[in-house]
């Protein structure tokens, strides 16, 4: 499909998302009332079983908060294999895990609780539970029947890990018959059991850089900022911008005055918010005598949201204003003047002819390309207005211009693409100009034909003074159809006279 107005939509590209937020995590309230239950959602119980607020020991409720709590069996064995919970498979986090336990009686020579983490072992089924590593403990220094709030800091080796790990909390102590009561469990981390598979771990992603996003959906795998890329108009592909530059005069019409090949790669985060976009531009005509400049604007982005722009290539002391950040001043949309003078970039090359690249025979110069980087957020931190979504750089969004003759106030845009805000209003309905802002109508003559081409593929220029339907014959056919009809207008070579098309000299 081809059109005057590119209509390609950027291609978006949204990966699993998994976060390691410290806010995510696991508890447990033992408020099910039956420790099957939980046993269902993947919680361990060894020696340990629910009881409830019916009747009342020596030393008060049995219970600690709500209506049910953990206890442990008679607290006589000083191994963490004797009684314990354990947690489902999980993404720890960072942080402290909090409880509150107490004794059910004040009797016994040691009381304590001792917190391991179990690593996974694939090899080891059916629980494919690794050896367990002790890490943390904690001891009554005296035997009451207070309620103590326990903590215990994740350790660094596990915290935020991409591996899979339970954390077992066990009871242990020496003498006596009290037994352990607990309650209110929090660990931070993510759930990453599978109830319905026998608990086992859900997959694992690898995620070198912690993004939340799987490696191998990742386009930046090692770093966080970055995760997607996406393009515009066509991936891995140049597409044309071709402009006449006499407007509002329809001029000589063969839409070789400025010709410019681009290419752009959008850069998103994790949370589908644009990072960067990197613009490659090649100016491979300039059919003029004209000094005329190259820009575009990105419709409905505020200018604050830039952060920089780099690459552009603008004279110092021209008649364009730049803001620090890059973006030019008095717009109300973010405006780049990527190159004030094409002639800058695609010098003459002699031969006594106007344009360059545009009349048979004379010299050739070979294009550059010209790399400008937009960057919206940098090392996380977005721009003053806030953040962009990749839907907001839709195929409507980005509006090329010329600027003619360096001339600030003379814009040539696509059909139907309102002008910056630094255009003259006043221009529009004057020579053979059909613009009508009321209706949204710009840059169209009275038969609806353009000053500006945008196509999919290279556009293959017409040469100096031919009119650009003397090279392609069903353009006009197009334009009548609105684009219903010839389609493949500048593609298909029997819609073409090639005695009317610049060919690059061997």
């Amino acid at each position: 499909m081809k059109n005057f107005i590119s209509k390609t939509g950027i291609v978006l590209v949204i990966g699993l998302l998994f976060s390691f937020n410290t806010k995510a995590q696991l508890t447990l309230t033992c408020e099910s009332g039956n420790r099957t239950t939980d046993q269902a959602a993947c919680w361990g119980f060894g020696s340990t079983t629910y009881i409830n607020t019916i009747g009342t020991g020596t030393h008060g409720s049995y219970t600690i908060t709500g209506n049910y709590s953990a206890q442990s069996n008679q607290l006589t064995n000083p191994a963490p294999t004797a009684s314990w919970v354990k947690t489902p498979w999980m993404k720890v986090g960072s942080g402290n895990i909090t409880l509150k336990a107490k004794l059910s009686a004040v009797n016994g020579t040691t009381r304590g609780i001792v917190f391991s983490y179990i690593p996974y072992n694939p090899l080891n089924p059916p629980y494919f539970e690794g050896v367990p590593v002790i890490y943390d403990s904690t001891k009554w220094t005296a035997i009451n029947v207070t309620v103590n709030n326990i903590t215990s800091v994740i350790p660094a080796a596990i915290a935020n890990s991409n591996d899979v790990y339970k954390i077992r909390i066990s009871f242990v102590g020496t003498g006596g018959n009290s037994r352990m009561i607990s309650d209110d469990y929090v660990i931070p981390g993510t759930y990453w059991s599978d109830p319905s598979n026998a608990c086992i771990p859900l997959p694992t992603i690898q995620d070198a850089d912690l993004d939340g996003i799987a490696d191998a959906d990742d386009a930046f795998p090692n770093d966080q900022y970055k995760a997607f890329k996406s393009f515009f108009p066509v991936p891995n592909h140049f597409s044309s911008l071709a402009f006449e530059d006499l407007w509002p005069a329809k001029g000589d019409f063969d839409f070789n005055d400025v010709v410019v090949d681009h290419y752009s790669e959008i850069v998103s985060n994790a949370q589908n918010q644009v990072v960067e976009v990197n613009y490659q531009f090649k100016v491979r005509a300039i059919g003029a005598s004209f000094k005329n400049g190259f820009g575009f604007e990105l419709t409905n982005i505020n200018p604050n949201a830039i952060r920089s722009v780099t690459g552009a290539i603008v004279e110092p002391g021209s008649i364009y204003n730049i803001a620090a950040n890059g973006t030019e001043n008095g717009q109300t949309n973010a405006t780049v003047i990527a190159i004030g003078k094409v002639t800058n970039v695609l010098p003459y090359a002699g031969g006594n002819v106007t344009g360059i690249n545009t009349t048979p025979g004379a010299p050739y110069t070979t294009p550059q390309i010209v790399n400008i980087k937009v960057t919206f957020i940098e090392n996380g931190v977005p721009g003053t207005s806030g953040a962009v979504n990749v839907s907001q750089l839709g195929s409507n969004t980005f509006n090329p211009f010329i600027i003619i003759n360096q001339v600030r106030e003379r814009e040539v845009h696509l059909a139907d693409y309102k002008p910056t805000s630094l255009a003259n209003p006043a221009l529009f309905g004057t020579l053979d100009d059909d613009s009508n802002p009321a209706q949204n109508r710009y840059y169209r003559t009275k038969n609806n034909l353009p000053w500006a081409i945008s196509t999919y593929e290279s556009f293959k220029y017409p040469i100096e003074k031919a009119e650009v339907t003397k090279a392609y014959l069903k353009l006009i056919d197009w334009v009548i159809s609105n684009g219903t009809q010839y389609t493949d207008w500048d593609t298909n070579p029997a819609y073409r006279d090639n005695n009317y098309i610049y060919t690059i000299p061997q």
